[in-house]
C-alpha cells in the first residue's frame, strides 16, 4: 500500500529482462536490497525479487516499502551491511526523499539501481550527490553495469547510481552464473595501468586528485567485471568520422547506430566522474562544434551538468579555435535518422549557442498520461456506503478518474488537501457574494428569501441543494447589473454543501509527518479522511519492526479538535454509518481509521470477516468514536463501541468493587465494646518500653542509608519515604531524597543507598530523575566507574500488562531495570537483588516489595529488630469514587 498515492493501485508492470537482471545482480550480491514501490502499479523489481526469493540459496534481507515512503531512512539503518542495494522505477517523490539522505549514504557501499521508461530528469538529479553515475541503454548493459557497480561499490565503500532503461519484454542478453558473482564481488582488487585501451579512456594526467582516483577505481570495477563476462566494459564507445567537425555527446535510449559524414559519435556509460582528459581525448583538432544530447525533457533548469561540465572543460583548456558547445534534448529514440542528425546540423549553425535544440520527437512536457489506477474490489465494501450515504454530494478529492486529466499527482495527499482549501475558499467567496447581493434594495423579495434560506441551510447537504436549484433559477430571470449576483452566478455549483472525503492506505501511519495526514488534521477544514488499514491480524508482527506503525486515531485525537472514529464494516455494520456520518456533519477535520483486511483481491470475503472478528475481539482493532463537539456541549465526546472491550472491562470492574461494595477492608468497631482500662493501661506500659527500645537503638552503630527516588505520581515517593521511616525505627540514620536532588560525586560518597523508582510512558524515567539518569549514562559513555565503594539495591514499581502486546514486554518496569544495570556498570556492588512491584500482583505492588525489603534490613544487620508499626489504611476502589465524587 501506498503512503500518498491514496487510493490502492495494484496494476501490474512487467518483469523485463533489464529489470530482472538488475534485480538478480542486486540480490545475489548484497546483504540488503531495499525495493521502492512505484507511484501507479506493482514495482517490477517485487515480481523479480520475490521469484529469486523462491528458486536461489542466497537469502538476501529484502525491504519493500510502500510508495511515498522515505527510503533513505531505511538505507541508513542497514549502513553496516557489506553491499547495499535500492531499487527503483524513477519518479520524482521517491527521488526527492533520496536527495535528503545522500550526503550520507555517498559514503557507503550502497548501488542506487533506478529504472527509467524514457525520460532522465528525476534520475540525473542524484547525479551532483554521488561519486559513480553509470548509464545504460541495453538491456546488456543493464546486467553488466549492474556488476561493475556492485564491485565498485564494495571495493570502494561509496555509492554508485546506476540508471538504465526499463527496455522492452523481446530484448536479449546473456547472464553471468550465480555462483560466479560472490567470488567475483569479494575478490581482491588490483589496481590497472592507464594505458587507455581495454576501456576506452587514456591514461593522461587527470585535472584533480579525486577524479583521478575515481576514474581509476571505476577502470579496477570494469577490468574485474570484463575478466568475468568476457566482454568489453567501457566508459563510453565512440562511431562515426575520425576527424570530424562536430562532436554528439549523448546521454539517452537512441543507439545512433548509423554514420553521418563528418560527426562523431559519444555515448556515454560512465557519466560521472567525467574527468577533463576523458573530454578532451574525443575532440580532434578539426572539431568546430559539440552537442551535448541528454533524455532529459523535464529539466528543471536551462543547462544540465553535464552540458556544464563540457563547457567548463573547453574553457579551462584555452582550445584555439575553440568549438562552440551546444545543448540538445533528445526525443523519441526509434524517431532518430541520420537526416534528423543532419537537420540538427543545421539548425546548430544557424542558432545562437545558448539556443536548446531538440532532436527527435519531442516528449509531452509534465507526467505522461495515465490511466485512471486501478482501485482494489474490497475497498468498495467502504466506498459504496459512502455513494449510498451522500449521493451526489459525495465528493472524493483524490478520486482515480482525476489521473488521466490531472496526473499522477492527482491522488497525492497535496494534491486533495489543496483541491479542498481551494474549493473551501471559493465556498467562502459565495457566501459574501449572496450576504452582498442581499443587501441590494433592488432585489425582488422572492430572491431575498429564496437567498436568505440558502444562507441558514448552507451547510445542510440535501437543502442546500434543492435551493441551490431555485436560486439559479430565479437569478437567471435577474438583469446582471450587481457584480455580487455576477459573482453568485460565476460559483453557482459551490451552492450545494458538498461531503468532501479523501480516501487513503495503512501507509500514512508509518509517517506521519511526510504523509499529509499530520497537514490535514491540523488545517482545521472540513475535509474528511478515510484511512483503510489492510493489514491482517494473523500478519500483524510479519513486518519490519523499524516501520512500526503509528496509531493514527491516537494521534488525530491528542489534537483535541479532530472527529476520530475506529470501524469495521466486517464487524459493524451500524457503526460504520454511524461514524460516516457524525464525520460528515462534523464542522472540521475529520479522520476515519477503517479496518479491512486482505492481501490481495483473490482474498475471499469470508477470510476478511475472520480477520475482522480477530483483530476486534482481541483488541487490536478497538471499534470507536471521538466527537469533540459533543465536549463543546458538555457531554462525553468518547463513545467504545467494542462489545468485547467493553464485556471485558466490566467484568474487571465488577471483580474490583464487589467486595468493597460489601465490607470495609478494615472493619472498625466501637472502643467501647472492644477494650477497657486495663487493656488500655496495658498497651500504655508496652508503648513506653517500645519508645526507651527505640532509643537504645539510635546509639547503635549502625550504617547510614540514603534513600533516593524518582516518582512522577507519588507513589514511588510515598514507599521511599516509607522505607527511610522504617529504617529510622531500626536505628538506622536514614535520609531520604528525590534523584534530581544528589550529584554523582556525592553519590560516590554513601555506602548503602536504595533506590525506588516508577515509570513513565514507555518505560521511561519520572521527572525527578532524569538529570541524575543522564549524568549516569554520561559517565558510562567515557568508560568511568566513580561508584565502586557504594553498595545499592533498587526497588521498581510498574503495570506488567499496560503494554499487553509481547514484543512491548520490555516496557514493563523498564526505569528500574535500567537504573539497575547501569549503577553495576560504573562498579557499585549490590547488596540486594532488583525488586520489581507488579501493579497485577494480588496485592499490587506491595506483593514484591514484601520480597524485596526484608533483604535490605538483613544486609544492614537490623533484620532482628523487632518493628511494630502502625501501617496506614490501603486504598481501595471505594476511596477512590469517593474522591472522585468530591
Amino acid at each position: 500500500m501506498r503512503a500518498d498515492t491514496l487510493i490502492s493501485c495494484v496494476a501490474v508492470m512487467p518483469v523485463t529482462p533489464s529489470v530482472a537482471a538488475v534485480s538478480r545482480i542486486a540480490y545475489l550480491s548484497s546483504d540488503v536490497l531495499v525495493n521502492s514501490q512505484s507511484p501507479s502499479s506493482t514495482s517490477p523489481f517485487v515480481n523479480a525479487v520475490n521469484d529469486l526469493a523462491r528458486s536461489t540459496e542466497t537469502k538476501a534481507t529484502v525491504y519493500d516499502l510502500p510508495f511515498g515512503a522515505d527510503p533513505g531512512a531505511t538505507l541508513l539503518r542497514n549502513r553496516s551491511a557489506r553491499l547495499l542495494s535500492f531499487t527503483v522505477l524513477s519518479n520524482s517523490q521517491t527521488i526527492n526523499h533520496l536527495v535528503l539522505h545522500l550526503a550520507e549514504l555517498s559514503s557507503t557501499p550502497t548501488v542506487l539501481h533506478v529504472a527509467v521508461v524514457e525520460d532522465l530528469s528525476d534520475a540525473l538529479v542524484l547525479r551532483s550527490s554521488v561519486p559513480f553515475v553509470i548509464y545504460s541503454r541495453t538491456a546488456q548493459q543493464a546486467h553488466d553495469n549492474a556488476l561493475v557497480a556492485s564491485r565498485l561499490a564494495f571495493s570502494e565503500g561509496k555509492a554508485v547510481l546506476h540508471v538504465f532503461h526499463v527496455g522492452a519484454l523481446d530484448d536479449s542478453l546473456t547472464e553471468v552464473d550465480g555462483d560466479r558473482i560472490a567470488p567475483f564481488l569479494f575478490a581482491e582488487k588490483h589496481t590497472p595501468s592507464l594505458n587507455g585501451h581495454t576501456n576506452g579512456v587514456t591514461g593522461q594526467e587527470e585535472s584533480t586528485a579525486e577524479s583521478s582516483s575515481l576514474l581509476k577505481a571505476y577502470q579496477t570495477a570494469s577490468l574485474a567485471t570484463v575478466a568475468l563476462i568476457r566482454r568489453p566494459v567501457r566508459p563510453f564507445t565512440k562511431h562515426g568520422h575520425t576527424e570530424p567537425h562536430t562532436v554528439i555527446f549523448t546521454v539517452g535510449h537512441a543507439l545512433f547506430e548509423f554514420d553521418v559524414e563528418g560527426i562523431s559519435f559519444i555515448n556515454l556509460s560512465l557519466v560521472k566522474p567525467l574527468p577533463p582528459s576523458s573530454i578532451l581525448s574525443v575532440i580532434s583538432p578539426s572539431t568546430t562544434r559539440m552537442i551535448v544530447a541528454e533524455q532529459v525533457h523535464r529539466w528543471s533548469m536551462k543547462w544540465t551538468p553535464l552540458y556544464l561540465e563540457i563547457i567548463s572543460t573547453i574553457q579551462q583548456a584555452e582550445l584555439s579555435p575553440a568549438p562552440t558547445v551546444q545543448g540538445c534534448i533528445l526525443g523519441d529514440a526509434s524517431s532518430i535518422h541520420a537526416a534528423d542528425v543532419l537537420d540538427l546540423l543545421q539548425k546548430a549553425s544557424s542558432a545562437s549557442p545558448s539556443t536548446r535544440l531538440s532532436l527527435g520527437t519531442a516528449a509531452p512536457l509534465g507526467e505522461p498520461a495515465t490511466a485512471a489506477p486501478h482501485v482494489p474490489k474490497h475497498e468498495s465494501a467502504y466506498t459504496k456506503i459512502l455513494s449510498s450515504l451522500f449521493g451526489d454530494r459525495l465528493e472524493i478529492l483524490n478520486s482515480p478518474s482525476l489521473v488521466p486529466s490531472q496526473g499522477q499527482l492527482a491522488t497525492t495527499p497535496e494534491f486533495a488537501l489543496g483541491r479542498a482549501r481551494g474549493e473551501l475558499e471559493e465556498r467562502a467567496e459565495l457566501v459574501v457574494a449572496v450576504q452582498e447581493l442581499l443587501q441590494d434594495a433592488d432585489l425582488p423579495l422572492d430572491v431575498h428569501a429564496l437567498l436568505s434560506k440558502w444562507v441558514l441551510a448552507k451547510d445542510d447537504g440535501a437543502k442546500s441543494r434543492v435551493l441551490g436549484v431555485e436560486v439559479i433559477a430565479a437569478l437567471q430571470d435577474i438583469k446582471p447589473t450587481n457584480p455580487a449576483l455576477l459573482k453568485v452566478l460565476a460559483l453557482r455549483h459551490h451552492l450545494p454543501a458538498a461531503s468532501r472525503w479523501i480516501i487513503g492506505s495503512d501507509a500514512w501511519s508509518y509517517d506521519l509527518g511526510a504523509s499529509g495526514l499530520h497537514h490535514a488534521v491540523a488545517s482545521q477544514l472540513n475535509v474528511n479522511v478515510l484511512i483503510l488499514d489492510t493489514l491482517p491480524y494473523s500478519s500483524r508482527n510479519a513486518v519490519d519492526p523499524h516501520r512500526r506503525k503509528q496509531d493514527v486515531g491516537l494521534y488525530a485525537m491528542n489534537h483535541g479538535d479532530v472527529y476520530v472514529a475506529s470501524v469495521a464494516v466486517y464487524s459493524s455494520y451500524s457503526q460504520v454509518l454511524q461514524a460516516l456520518v457524525e464525520a460528515d456533519g462534523y464542522d472540521g477535520p475529520s479522520v476515519v481509521v477503517a479496518y479491512l483486511p486482505y492481501t490481495s483481491e483473490e482474498t475471499p470475503a469470508l477470510q476478511i470477516l475472520k480477520e475482522t472478528k480477530l483483530a476486534v475481539d482481541a483488541a487490536y482493532w478497538p471499534l470507536y468514536r471521538w466527537n469533540p463537539a459533543k465536549e463543546r456541549e458538555g457531554k462525553e465526546p468518547f463513545a467504545l463501541d467494542s462489545d468485547a472491550v467493553k464485556n471485558d472491562l466490566q467484568q474487571f470492574l465488577d471483580r474490583q468493587n464487589h467486595l468493597s461494595q460489601l465490607v470495609r477492608s478494615k472493619p472498625e468497631f466501637a472502643a467501647e465494646l472492644v477494650g477497657s482500662l486495663g487493656e488500655n493501661l496495658k498497651q500504655a506500659r508496652k508503648n513506653r518500653a517500645q519508645q526507651t527500645y527505640n532509643e537504645l537503638l539510635t546509639e547503635i552503630d549502625a550504617p547510614p542509608l540514603l534513600v533516593l527516588y524518582a516518582s512522577d505520581g507519588g507513589r514511588a515517593e510515598k514507599v521511599a519515604k516509607r522505607l527511610a521511616t522504617r529504617g529510622k525505627l531500626r536505628g538506622l540514620s536514614t535520609t531520604v531524597s528525590t534523584m534530581d536532588a544528589i550529584s554523582v560525586e556525592d553519590l560516590a560518597k554513601e555506602e548503602y543507598v536504595a533506590f525506588v523508582t516508577s515509570v513513565a510512558g514507555q518505560g521511561e524515567f519520572p521527572q525527578n530523575g532524569r538529570s541524575f539518569l543522564k549524568a549516569l549514562n554520561a559517565l558510562a559513555a567515557r568508560g568511568e566507574k566513580p561508584l565502586t565503594n557504594v553498595r545499592y539495591s533498587v526497588f521498581g514499581l510498574g503495570d506488567s500488562h499496560y503494554w499487553p502486546r509481547p514484543e512491548d514486554a520490555h516496557y514493563y518496569n523498564k526505569a528500574g531495570k535500567d537504573l539497575n544495570a547501569r549503577l553495576e556498570q560504573l562498579g557499585a556492588q549490590r547488596f540486594a537483588d532488583l525488586g520489581l512491584g507488579d501493579d497485577q500482583d494480588a496485592d499490587g505492588p506491595e506483593t514484591g516489595y514484601k520480597l524485596w525489603e526484608p533483604l535490605v534490613w538483613k544486609t544492614l544487620g537490623v533484620d532482628t529488630v523487632e518493628v511494630n508499626e502502625a501501617e496506614p489504611e490501603p486504598i481501595t476502589n471505594e476511596h477512590i469514587k469517593r474522591a472522585t465524587r468530591n
